[in-house]
């Protein structure tokens, strides 16, 4: 499977909207678990590239993405764990992503609601 993401951030860090975040998604589904395996890579408002498993329950999809997500502003924030949960709706998911993130002398969360358009169907 693949999917093209736009996502929004909100950063808690910064109390802001931060800004959009285009991405691709692109896994494999792993055996008869019912869960897919892949790379989360992302741009824009700060990037990352991470490591994602997801699982299917019911119409929705539980995702959890470890790796590295920089956003570079004053300072350099990283995060390396996001957890997410989408509703599928066919061609279409649509959901949240929150990502903890570190650096300088901050600590906060940034918030994502995400569109994800499967590129595969």
């Amino acid at each position: 499977d693949g999917y093209f993401n736009y996502g929004w951030d909100y950063d808690e860090t910064s109390g802001d909207n931060s800004g959009m975040r285009p991405g691709l998604n692109i896994s494999k589904p792993l055996g008869s678990l019912g869960i897919n395996v892949g790379l989360d890579i992302s741009t824009g408002y700060g990037s990352g590239v991470m490591l994602f498993a997801e699982k299917a329950l019911g119409t929705w999809r539980l995702a959890l993405s470890f790796g590295n997500d920089v956003v570079e502003e004053v300072y350099e924030q990283e995060g390396n764990f996001k957890i997410g949960i989408f509703k599928d709706f066919g061609k279409f998911l649509c959901g949240f992503e929150t990502l903890s993130r570190e650096g300088g002398d901050l600590e906060g969360t940034s918030t994502f609601l995400t569109l994800r358009y499967n590129l595969a169907k």
